[in-house]
């Protein structure tokens, strides 16, 4: 198949990431990719979880065995067009099918070949984490098969179309703010909760690494039993979207337009997003974030003593500073040794 696939576990957000993704970027949008649903089907799933988040309530994830393709023409602000298309699959059928490995089964059930056609053959792949199966499981065991799992996705791509992209989205980010700035990046986040992805695909910059929160904000609410559960406040403040638009665009532009052959400057899908820095001006900068969140006490100290020390020369030199009539004075009179 052609398109973008979204693939991820149950629990990860894809529902919630793919409706807001499709509010933020419709066909009304200022920005500069817009989409447009190519059938009702893929209008009313919209629509219809839209209007659930709206009411501050989720909508119900999609059913194991079940998968959804939603499709799109897409446009962008500088002439290109073509055909986008979000495939939506049962989080329960990936842990199935790649968990286990049991991917190269001949027997396989069709609802499971057919997912893993769609992460065979789609132009580009991302890959939905909720890092909730990593820093909030405290067993150990749980949290290598989760990562195991999204290793084995990764895996099968890369053996079987190595020169397509893909790329990892952390989902639900507000949760995890302060786990996320202990860190000066993505990479060193995924080195430390997941070490055999990192290992193998995040070396480079080959695989990039977002983080978007779809529902911004959550508010506490009782379920029909009074337990309290977290649901979104209706507002929907998102964050994050906009590079990973940009890595999407690029994916659907090159398979429409060949993008790589008429050198269409990628920077230009996004003019809010910087052009990419060098590896080593990468580097460089996440040294020294490190070592500045390790040093910022003793930064501190320095800069008040520092600071103190220039407002008493000031006085100084102001009290010490002769008056214009006393220079004059003293021109026209030196004194007399």
């Amino acid at each position: 198949m052609t398109g973008i696939a979204f693939v991820g576990t149950e629990g990860c957000g894809k529902t919630v990431l793919l409706t807001v993704l499709c509010k933020l970027y419709g066909p009304n949008s200022e920005h500069l990719m817009r989409l447009h649903p190519q059938n009702i089907t893929t209008a009313e799933y919209v629509e219809r979880a839209w209007q659930t988040l709206k009411q501050s309530e989720w909508p119900p994830s999609t059913p194991p065995g079940n998968w959804q393709q939603l499709e799109w023409f897409f446009e962008i602000e500088y002439g290109e067009t073509g055909t986008l298309r979000l495939v939506d699959s049962a989080g329960q059928d990936l842990r199935l099918l790649f968990a286990e490995e049991q991917v190269s089964d001949e027997n396989l059930p069709t609802r499971l070949q057919a997912l893993a056609e769609i992460v065979r053959t789609a132009d580009a792949v991302a890959f939905l984490v909720n890092l909730r199966d990593f820093i909030g499981e405290q067993d150990a065991v749980k949290r290598l098969k989760n990562e195991w799992l999204l290793r084995g996705a990764m895996d099968y791509r890369h053996a079987t179309c190595p020169a397509r992209p893909m790329c990892i989205v952390f989902t639900q980010a507000d949760l995890y703010r302060d786990e996320l700035r202990q860190e000066a990046s993505l990479q060193l986040v995924a080195q430390k909760y997941l070490p055999h992805v990192a290992g193998r695909y995040l070396q480079d910059d080959a695989v990039p690494i977002f983080r978007i929160s779809a529902v911004g904000a959550t508010i506490t609410k009782p379920d029909e039993l009074g337990r309290p559960r977290r649901v979104p406040d209706g507002q929907l403040r998102c964050k994050g979207f906009s590079e990973f638009v940009n890595w999407m665009a690029v994916c659907a532009a090159r398979q429409a337009t060949h993008l790589a052959e008429k050198s269409l400057p990628i920077e230009r899908l996004n003019a809010d997003i910087s052009p990419p820095v060098s590896n080593e001006v990468e580097e460089d900068w996440t040294r020294f974030l490190t070592w500045a969140r390790k040093e910022g006490a003793t930064l501190l100290k320095w800069a008040f003593w520092g600071g103190l020390f220039l407002v008493l020369c000031l006085r100084g030199c102001r009290q010490n500073t002769d008056s214009p009539r006393a220079v004059q004075q003293f021109l026209e009179h030196p004194r007399q040794k």
